[in-house]
């Protein structure tokens, strides 16, 4: 089942344009080493691309944004890329396309653009709220450095949020994981992620900010009977970038495995019309403590919604749904083309 039904809307997608030091892997060509980034895979969700139903709890994108040169097809993706990337799953779970979907729609402020749209409401079955758009490697393929650069737009109707009495502190955009911790492999002894997340301080009238946070996880147990706890490693509240709504924003992601002293995770964001920001570098260690030999980054989502049931349903309360839109995704190995060299330090 196709979830839509593509037709041919005129685009471009301003993505490692010319002088910005950006390579870019030919479809079906392995990555190679250069000086620079290399762009391994983009979409802006044009023409030629569409959601087909997978399940009652998942998607998958198909197709080829044509308005984009390169690695620009979700359904070849896998050998496009030599097997590096594995993506275009939409994962609804818990929860079905009965109550969250996402879809291919025009951009509200622009309808010669499409984009994703990730939308829905509370589930009585679920305690979760989720949709994302999942990626992967394989483990002996990690990334130890890569970026990635997504646009997001909160919808004004988000506003809401604002007057939400108490914190948040779990409303998940992006995920990145240094070994996913739901699976039994034993790579999974040592599970870390960093998340980015819309937070609040409590409070009616407290302005929408990101969030950054590290993870660590203990466990117990093993294969499908194995549990996690999440151990807290570092929370950066980046209030000093109040996210606007109804405007689109680049975000930029750039991931480096380290310890201490060598990892890196930063966040930039550039407003339509706007001047480029950081929003939070961290010099951190960026694996478990414990792992002797980490991979780098398996799994990601760099499209994603994910926050309780009960912050969806004080929405659905105020008579609003939860509700992001992305566009222009591109995938690159090392840091975003074009950008400047982190503050040691910040």
């Amino acid at each position: 089942m196709t979830r839509l039904l593509t037709h041919s809307i005129p685009a471009v997608l301003l993505l490692c344009a010319t002088g910005t030091g950006c390579a870019v892997v030919p479809n079906g060509a392995a990555p190679q080493d250069h000086s620079g980034p290399v762009l391994l895979f983009r979409s802006g969700f044009e023409a030629d691309t569409a959601i087909e139903q997978v399940s009652a709890t998942s998607d998958k994108l198909v197709g080829a944004d044509r308005s984009v040169a390169g690695n620009n097809n979700w359904t070849t993706i896998a050998p496009d890329t030599n097997g590096r990337i594995h993506g275009g799953k939409l994962n609804y779970n818990p929860g079905d396309w009965t109550c969250r979907q996402a879809i291919i729609a025009p951009d509200p402020t622009d309808p010669d653009n499409r984009v994703l749209r990730l939308r829905g409401v509370p589930s009585p079955e679920s305690p979760k709220f989720r949709i994302q758009a999942d990626f992967t490697s394989p483990v002996q393929q990690g990334f130890k450095e890569f970026s990635c650069s997504v646009r997001l737009t909160v919808p004004e109707t988000m506003a809401a949020l604002r007057d939400y009495p108490k914190a948040i502190t779990w409303l998940t955009v992006a995920e990145f994981w240094n070994d996913s911790a739901w699976t039994s492999r034993e790579d999974t002894e040592y599970a870390f992620r960093v998340t980015v997340g819309i937070g609040k301080d409590a409070g009616a009238g407290e302005e929408l900010y990101f969030r950054i946070s590290t993870d660590d996880f203990s466990h117990t147990g093993t294969g499908a009977n194995r549990k996690y706890k999440q151990i807290h490693l570092e929370v950066e509240r980046a209030a000093h970038f109040p996210i606007p709504f109804d405007t689109w924003l680049t975000l930029e992601y750039h991931f480096r495995d380290g310890d201490q002293n060598e990892g890196l995770f930063r966040l930039a964001a550039t407003p339509a019309g706007g001047e480029r920001q950081e929003i939070c570098t961290l010099h951190s260690i960026m694996h478990s403590p414990q792992n002797p030999d980490p991979k780098g980054v398996t799994y990601w989502a760099p499209i994603k919604m994910y926050t309780s049931a009960t912050l969806a349903a004080w929405m659905q309360s105020q008579g609003r749904e939860l509700e992001l839109l992305f566009d222009d995704l591109a995938i690159w190995t090392g840091p975003p083309p074009g950008s400047p060299e982190p503050d040691a330090g910040l």
